[in-house]
């Protein structure tokens, strides 16, 4: 799993055992992002890392996580659709964004934690 340029960057070598499904999986995943097999497992460890949510307190690991989920999402975008003018991906983004707003309004609201009046204006209960 790991290449010439992690040695020269002082990576250090890691030996995974996985399902042989999943590897194949996972080389398929890294070839249609175009990504070497060490950095996407990288990638995968560090989305599995992301914040999560404990009550009412947000956990933030360390790192740069809100643009490294954007840059997976530009560049599953591109695998998925091919090539995309900036408008393009822009959208693809945004519809996203606003599918995942979505989905957190109406379990919210659901858990009787948000309400909305007549107007469709949302407010804390």
């Amino acid at each position: 799993m790991s290449t010439e340029s992690d040695h020269d960057a002082g990576g250090t070598v890691l030996n995974v055992y996985v399902p042989e499904h999943e590897r194949v999986d996972w080389e398929q995943h890294a070839d249609e992002l175009g990504l070497e097999m060490s950095r996407y497992v990288r990638e995968m460890v560090k989305s599995g890392r992301r914040p999560w949510y404990s009550e009412n307190h947000r956990v933030q690991p360390e790192g740069d996580e809100p643009n490294q989920e954007l840059e997976e999402q530009i560049l599953a975008a591109l695998s998925e659709a091919g090539p995309l003018s900036n408008d393009e991906v822009y959208e693809e983004i945004t519809n996203q964004l606003q599918s995942r707003v979505d989905e957190k309004l109406m379990e919210l609201r659901e858990d009787n934690r948000i309400e909305q009046n007549p107007s469709g204006a949302f407010s804390l209960r």
